[in-house]
């Protein structure tokens, strides 16, 4: 941005040609019309405390900062997308590889971890170039016919070794309906959730997949029994990069739950959390009842 001061005029009602376009101020002298017409609208800007030469200044500034947000989103993605490939390309070797291919260098567990740690950085770039795709409305949906207990039941698939590592119990008791939503970004939302669950959630303790149906919704929760989050922070937490300060002990990105709010507003749902500081959270989505 220029940094060239801008005036303003704050008294005359007469035009100015400081802080006013010269194209604008000579157009206005060559019709006598449009300039009288001008200086009833200024004036009667005036009489309520509105500059017109001001205004046309603070919009002048508001679209150079538009046009530096549009430069930075620009970049944003640029930057993600770069990231986004060579995450791609290890992850897909790594899978290749299945085994890890010198167990005295790098034994099972590491190696499992070194592919987790990647799927998830890989998935943090989708995740942001999702964000940015909603927030300009151009992120196409896919809406398809499935039941909700296999959208489930696959999202919980990347979690179930280390669920069993760590002595949580799983429990799921889900309906077996069928709507017509987005089922591969709902699976996204879910497996957020549930890597939260498990992430926040003591050892040998237990997490719960419930839902029901309304004439309206269908109403889906995780819950878990971590530190639960104050009241303050219920509604931050759904913020893009925000971060509820009360888990010292894992720290977050602050992208995940700004992505599922997102989502769940693209497929005409919502999301919430119920939480007691110190007595676990419970996230609760409602999915557009395509059957109604």
């Amino acid at each position: 941005m220029s940094n060239k001061r801008i005036k303003r005029d704050t008294g005359n009602p007469e035009i100015s040609s400081e802080g006013a376009n010269p194209k604008f101020a000579d157009l206005l002298e060559s019709h006598e019309d449009l300039k009288i017409a001008y200086d009833a609208l200024r004036n009667q800007l005036l009489a309520f405390g509105i500059d017109f030469n001001q205004v046309y200044s603070d919009l002048r500034v508001h679209k150079e900062l538009a046009r530096v947000s549009a430069l930075k989103d620009n970049l944003f993605n640029m930057i993600v997308h770069d990231l986004k490939n060579p995450l791609g390309s290890m992850n897909l070797l790594l899978q290749v590889m299945g085994d890890p291919p010198d167990a005295s260098i790098l034994d099972t567990a590491h190696w499992e971890l070194l592919r987790n740690q990647n799927s998830s950085a890989l998935e943090m770039c989708e995740q942001l170039l999702d964000i940015t795709k909603i927030e300009s409305d151009q992120l196409e949906l896919n809406l398809t016919q499935a039941k909700i207990s296999n959208s489930v039941a696959e999202s919980l698939l990347p979690f179930q070794l280390q669920a069993k590592n760590d002595g949580i119990e799983i429990s799921v008791e889900v309906p077996d309906v069928t709507l017509e939503t987005d089922h591969t970004l709902l699976k996204r939302v879910l497996m957020n959730l549930l890597n939260n669950a498990l992430k926040y959630s003591p050892k040998n303790e237990r997490i719960s997949l419930y839902g029901h149906m309304t004439e309206q919704y269908f109403h889906l929760s995780v819950s878990d029994t971590g530190p639960g989050i104050p009241e303050s922070y219920q509604e931050k937490i759904f913020e893009l990069f925000a971060s509820a300060e009360i888990r010292s002990e894992v720290r977050g990105t602050g992208i995940g739950l700004a992505f599922c709010k997102l989502v769940m507003k693209a497929l005409g749902g919502s999301i919430a959390v119920e939480s007691v500081a110190g007595f676990g959270s419970t996230f609760n989505l409602s999915i557009p009842n395509s059957n109604s």
